[in-house]
């Protein structure tokens, strides 16, 4: 759980704090580019300046003059007709450039507060109007732009994966340093129950003792008898929580070992068939023979034990319990389902926490301290398995799932 809580919070620091990141170095970049463009834009005005309008417009300069930029200026009639000055805009087509110059014109008649600079990311827009000339156009190509921009985006590359590795070294010890308080509770609750436990295990052992010798010597008593059913109620409730508090703990794979699921299972199942015989319960077993799995058989056989003596406990006199179990795409499946009234979609995900128990007055079972479920729901997610439970055709379901390994 401490490791999901603190992946949680890794991945939530670190998306939060990456796009803010992100979003800074894209912004850098796009006003950095901006600024090329106008940079650009204004060397170019400068020029024509120098020059004069009225030769730029006629041509009357030396080609080489704008050696280095690509531009091209059409002059705009009075009746909306565009036409070619000078081209020498190679990357694009005059259709193309006129497009641009059609776009420019009913953006500037539908935004006129509205001032463009450039079109299409890279090309610049620039407009004069000229006293007894007319209105000319003139785009120039904004590439030398982008080949300016170019190192600051390769420095920001390469301080955006730089910046990741800090990111996720930083998150990791931020999640650790917020999840510590909950891992100390955890663990301080942890070692309250194993120490509790303990505890109460000694005087239980002496109450039982006590009351199986009174017992012997003035023979039945109904007093005793609600005594020691108490204390063995009691004793079942400490042992399970003894084991949930081991299984919180991590398990080391090491100690997995390979064993015969099916001969598991049957260990189990044979006994309790008599218990569902005095219920009056049918029990169909479909098991299939010599599937061999990993992990810890004792855990395994609880987690079946729990799942049966769930559902034997659950179902009505002259129900009907399944127990199918095979392997499939290198995964075990275990189902164990009974008749029964169906468990609310609410209340399913809740089944695996502890201490939870379906409503009284739905079941009728009063034995269940709600540790059982939770048990076999550790010991699954300690073999990287899944459990789930489904309601459907007037039948409850729990569903095993655990990987194989080849």
């Amino acid at each position: 759980m401490i490791k999901t809580l603190k992946r949680k919070i890794s991945l939530l620091l670190g998306t939060l704090t990456g796009i803010i990141f992100m979003s800074i170095l894209l912004a850098f970049n796009w006003t950095n580019y901006q600024q090329q463009l106008y940079t650009l834009k204004s060397d170019f005005r400068s020029e024509i300046q120098d020059m004069g309008w009225i030769s730029f417009v006629k041509e009357d300069y030396d080609k080489n003059y704008f050696d280095g930029y690509e531009y091209c200026v059409i002059k705009k009639e009075d009746n909306g007709k565009l036409t070619f000055i000078s081209d020498y805009y190679p990357e694009k087509n005059q259709e193309e450039l006129l497009e641009y110059a059609r776009e420019i014109i009913e953006l500037n008649n539908s935004h006129p507060k509205r001032k463009i600079d450039s079109i299409h990311f890279s090309v610049i827009y620039m407009e004069k109007v000229l006293k007894n000339y007319g209105t000319y156009i003139i785009l120039i190509n904004g590439k030398t732009a982008i080949e300016a921009s170019l190192p600051y985006v390769w420095k920001s590359m390469f301080l955006g994966v730089l910046g990741l590795f800090l990111l996720i070294f930083v998150c990791g010890q931020l999640s650790h340093w917020l999840v510590r308080p909950v891992e100390d509770t955890i663990y301080a609750e942890k070692n309250f129950i194993s120490n509790a436990s303990h505890e109460l295990k000694t005087p239980l052992t002496i109450i039982g003792t006590n009351a199986s010798l009174l017992s012997k010597e003035i023979g039945e008593n109904k007093h005793l008898s609600y005594i020691q059913q108490e204390t063995n109620q009691m004793s079942q409730l400490i042992q399970k929580m003894l084991t949930l508090v081991k299984l919180n703990a991590p398990v080391e794979e090491e100690h997995f070992k390979k064993f015969c699921a099916s001969d598991a299972l049957f260990e189990i199942i044979d006994p309790m068939e008599s218990v569902a015989y005095e219920k009056n319960l049918k029990l169909d077993i479909q098991i299939q023979e010599q599937m061999s799995i990993t992990g810890i058989e004792e855990q395994f056989k609880s987690v079946i034990s729990i799942l049966l003596d769930n559902a034997i406990s659950y179902t009505p006199e002259h129900g009907h319990i399944s127990v199918k179990s095979c392997i499939l795409n290198h995964n075990f499946y275990l189902k164990v389902a009974n008749t029964g009234a169906p468990i609310p979609k609410e209340e399913r995900e809740m089944l695996f926490k502890r201490f939870y128990r379906q409503d009284k007055s739905r079941t009728g079972n009063d034995t269940h301290f709600g540790l059982g479920l939770s048990i076999a729901g550790n010991i699954v997610a300690n073999h990287h398995g899944a459990i789930q439970v489904d309601s459907e055709g007037g039948e409850n379901c729990f569903t095993v799932i655990l990987p194989v390994k080849r």
